[in-house]
């Protein structure tokens, strides 16, 4: 079991050979392109599906971090990734890098590694009888690649968006919430552990309700059910229950998802006291504090997820010694961000799917003439850390034999013809004590056959639907064999 800060894993640089000559799945752009660069170019002609832009200052030592990230979300997720490096001057030169490669690959999305620029936009916000106008950062900017956006005034900062058309990708942003580069490595080590399963983590998750209302905390209780039953979910309310010593005590447990809704500021969250006075979880707490926690954080909470502020909250979630490896949050205030939407959104999905669909959303109710959405503070809502992980399922065994001895469960749950059930089991049994005795090779080539022989009965015995599963979870279980 992953033990976290106490037992930092070391990540080797491996295949170094195979990732230039092409053989692997792991595709590397030169976006400057110099002598020293030369195998970072594109080494194969196939598609991709995740797009990352990584700050070259950044790019050298995260290497083999990165490679072991591309291979992991191939094994887990059978996604393929591109990766580009490079020094971007600023977001224009940004958005024109990613909508090149869209062109050409329709990506589903792209994570920006390191210091890449940001568009920053001004709306306006109700306080105290009257609307105020505040700039933030802006990544959704990136994520509408054809859409016009327009700075009026041309003070740098864009006012306005012509008619908001539907969003293309998703954006999620990996930006340390301090100058020090080791806390991106120490991310992709909690994340492989993750991907692996040396990360133990229950299907909870852990509702803190401090503002808004005690009748709020059933309400989000209720807003969970599409990924959680009640017994999954732990509640923590006013007025009697919240306190910063409760939080943080809640926090030692394991949780897939925390969701917290108290009032916040870049670098911190207040917190209600039983005693009715105010109390402040503050990034510090965040970094040393939390000794697991969630993997995926909802900050109910303003400008939590500001990352231009130097120890900016979310960022100490991520970066910080508990298990958080995803956060969504807001670079300004809350305002018109519904988690309640992403839940629904995040049911069969991972986050950076969930997240293209709540800003999809955003925008169509925004074209509806919906007054509040139309102040367009839904643009501030940004997602950092990895948009892979997957919320509300008990992750897919990461051990090849374990993860065979599944795969013969389920085949055994669908009632198949007896004939196809046991020519099915028994290639997947040698496949097993191939594993057993370390033969990996022949447990490749024996799941290499029974995906020939599930393919023998596509349309006859086996349905469409149960033929891809069967194909895809083999190959997934030859992938984790290769490592």
């Amino acid at each position: 079991m992953w033990k976290g800060s106490g037992m930092k894993r070391k990540v080797v640089s491996t295949l170094i050979l195979s990732v230039i000559l092409g053989f692997s799945t792991i595709t590397m752009i030169g976006t400057n392109v110099q002598a020293k660069q030369n195998a970072y170019l594109q080494v194969n002609n196939g598609q991709f599906d995740i797009l990352i832009l990584v700050n070259d200052k950044q790019f050298d030592v995260l290497r083999p971090y990165l490679e072991q990230y591309v291979r992991d979300i191939k094994n887990h997720c059978n996604k393929n990734v591109a990766i580009v490096n490079g020094t971007w001057t600023d977001h224009y030169d940004v958005r024109a890098e990613i909508r090149n490669i869209y062109e050409s690959n329709d990506i589903q999305g792209c994570m920006l590694i390191g210091n890449i620029p940001w568009a920053y936009y001004v709306s306006s916000y109700y306080v105290d009888g009257q609307y105020k106008e505040h700039v933030f950062p802006c990544d959704v900017y990136y994520m509408d690649l054809n859409g016009i956006w327009e700075d009026t005034d041309n003070d740098g900062v864009f006012d306005n968006r012509e008619d908001p058309d539907d969003v293309e990708i998703w954006i999620c942003r990996l930006l340390p919430p301090t100058d020090n580069d080791t806390l991106l490595e120490w991310f992709f080590e909690k994340d492989h552990a993750y991907w692996t399963g040396e990360m133990v983590i229950p299907k909870t998750a852990l509702v803190f309700q401090e503002n808004d209302g005690e009748e709020w905390g059933p309400r989000r209780v209720q807003s969970l059910k599409p990924l959680y039953e009640p017994e999954e979910i732990r509640l923590i309310c006013l007025p009697n229950e919240t306190s910063k010593e409760n939080y943080i005590d809640a926090l030692r447990d394991p949780y897939q998802l925390v969701w917290i809704n108290a009032h916040g500021w870049s670098v911190g969250q207040s917190i209600v006291q039983p005693d009715g006075t105010t109390a402040h979880f503050q990034w510090d707490d965040a970094r040393d504090n939390i000794e697991k926690g969630g993997v995926f954080y909802l900050l109910h909470s303003c400008y939590t997820g500001n990352f231009e502020a130097e120890n900016y909250l979310t960022g100490y979630h991520i970066f910080g010694n508990g298990y958080a490896l995803g956060c969504l949050s807001s670079t300004t205030v809350y305002e018109s961000i519904s988690p309640q939407q992403f839940v629904q959104y995040a049911k069969n999905s991972n986050v950076g799917e969930a997240f293209f669909r709540l800003i999809k959303d955003n925008d169509i109710q925004a074209r509806r003439g919906d007054e509040v959405i139309a102040r367009c503070n839904y643009y501030a809502a940004t997602l950092v850390g990895d948009p892979m992980v997957i919320l509300g399922t008990r992750a897919k065994p990461a051990n090849p034999v374990e993860a065979t001895q599944e795969l013969i469960e389920t085949v055994e749950t669908w009632n198949l013809h007896k004939g196809t059930e046991n020519s099915l089991k028994a290639k997947l049994k040698v496949a097993i004590h191939m594993l057993d005795v370390g033969k990996e090779d022949g447990a490749i080539r024996k799941l290499m056959a029974f995906i020939n022989r599930v393919e023998r009965l596509r349309e006859k015995t086996l349905t469409n639907g149960h033929a891809d599963y069967l194909t895809t979870e083999a190959q997934r279980i030859r992938n984790l064999i290769r490592g």
